[in-house]
């Protein structure tokens, strides 16, 4: 039996705080900003996987699509019909796939919570906060507070202004060409790379258990810095050279002079990780002022 894509259009009228919640389970949630001082949701729903016992139409039937409009804040879920074991199982892929397009006010704070598929958001100046199983997530050109988690996905962040928090268990962060005034990364086997840019007193936060953590600084950024790491190794330096200390449980920092007047700050912890800071054009041991090493007291 064939099944015929569903497609529902809504336009909601706010006011000067508007708000949105996105919770879906599978297929794609893109928010783009639009002059209208409206919320349109465009919903796409499409037929999924199967299950056991279950054919494609079932699952296309018990996937329900919800939206509703209290005061300036929009609702909108994808619900299934599926009960009991039922309700597990839906996670195999037995629900039809939502593809949710949301056109909000550049203010819109947003709310999106998702298993599988993708997350995207541009443009938005509002808050933003992203939870995620394993869809990644693709965040440009924000603003304001912005703070992302995933377990297994993927998070990709570009043109990013203001607060930024990211948390992921397996999955790779990457930050490029952002104006942050602070940075929050933590991962437990992921991979964080992160690029600054110029931010006079911005402080950044990288926490990793298992993966990498790697952070590229421009030439010529004043940059405060502390690393530690207790199994993994610690590099530092740029233009083929570099400083690596080779004990564990170890530490490493330095100060840096440059242009700024308020160097931005940067710690990075690692349990069992890389943790790779590429400063500027030189070795820090010979450019960078003061570096310390410090081993723990031996018993």
């Amino acid at each position: 039996m064939s099944v015929d894509e569903e497609r529902i259009d809504r336009t909601f009228s706010v006011g000067a705080t508007p708000e949105l919640s996105i919770t879906n389970v599978t297929g794609s949630t893109d928010v783009r900003v639009w002059d209208a001082h409206a919320i349109r949701i465009v919903a796409s729903k499409r037929p999924g996987g199967t299950i056991p016992f279950a054919p494609v139409a079932e699952g296309f039937q018990a996937t329900k699509i919800s939206m509703e409009q209290q005061g300036d804040t929009i609702t909108v879920k994808t619900n299934t019909d599926y009960q009991g074991v039922w309700s597990f199982l839906r996670w195999l892929g037995g629900v039809a796939l939502v593809d949710y397009l949301a056109y909000v006010p550049a203010d819109c704070s947003v709310v999106v919570s998702q298993a599988t598929g993708s997350l995207s958001v541009q443009g938005l100046l509002g808050s933003m906060v992203a939870r995620t199983v394993s869809a990644s997530i693709t965040a440009r050109d924000l603003a304001g507070s912005v703070a992302l988690s995933t377990v297994s996905g993927r998070i990709e962040c570009e043109s990013v202004r203001g607060k930024l928090a990211v948390k992921g268990v397996s999955g790779r962060v990457r930050v490029e060409r952002s104006h942050l005034l602070s940075f929050s990364g933590k991962t437990v086997a992921g991979n964080i790379d992160l690029t600054l840019v110029p931010t006079p007193g911005a402080t950044y936060e990288l926490e990793t258990v298992s993966g990498d953590a790697r952070v590229v600084i421009p030439p010529g950024l004043g940059v405060s810095a502390r690393l530690d790491s207790t199994s993994g190794s610690i590099v530092s330096g740029s233009s083929g050279r570099s400083l690596i200390v080779h004990a564990a449980p170890r530490s490493f920092s330095s100060s840096c002079a440059g242009s700024n007047a308020r160097r931005p700050s940067l710690r990075i912890v690692a349990i069992s990780g890389n943790d790779m800071q590429p400063l500027q054009p030189a070795a820090i041991a010979a450019s960078c002022g003061r570096v310390s090493r410090n081993q723990p007291n031996s018993k």
